[in-house]
């Protein structure tokens, strides 16, 4: 279940982005901000990500909005993505954790959103599943990434698609 103040967050925190004060610069104070999504998915605890709370940062927030061009309402739906994934595959890198293909598209391209496992956050007995980026990715990545024997595991709808 998503964690209740998520999207009330993430409204304040984008309003803050986009609309600072009168004669101010917008903060970079948000960045340390540990925005918990949710307890993590059992499809993704399935696969071997711990049972942590899944969080995002503040930094990272400003990042896929502004850098990505990832919507707010793309955002608010992020812990429901991840929900019901697309696929998972494992990091080429396995130190990164994995990576979630989602069902949700931007301009054509499909939203990945990979995923740290046991990282330490907002202070030292502070740890959570980690959304390290969410952005929409060109290529063939589907099929070279399955080629590459990264694919944990693959929603049974997505061969009806």
């Amino acid at each position: 279940m998503e964690d209740i103040n998520y999207r009330t967050s993430l409204t304040l925190l984008l309003r803050s982005l986009t609309q600072p004060a009168q004669n101010s610069k917008p903060s970079v104070a948000h960045h340390q901000h540990v925005f918990v999504l949710g307890p993590t998915p059992q499809v993704l605890i399935d696969q071997g990500l711990p049972e942590l709370p899944l969080a995002i940062s503040g930094k990272v927030l400003d990042k896929v909005y502004f850098d990505h061009g990832i919507s707010k309402s793309m955002l608010e739906r992020l812990y429901p993505m991840l929900c019901t994934p697309k696929a998972i595959y494992r990091s080429a890198d396995a130190s990164k954790g994995n990576v979630v293909m989602t069902f949700e598209m931007k301009d054509s391209l499909p939203i990945i959103v990979p995923i740290k496992p046991n990282s330490q956050m907002a202070g030292r007995r502070n740890y959570f599943n980690v959304v390290t980026s969410v952005y929409a990715k060109a290529g063939d990545a589907e099929v070279r990434w399955a080629q590459e024997g990264l694919l944990m595991w693959k929603n049974e709808l997505s061969n009806k698609k």
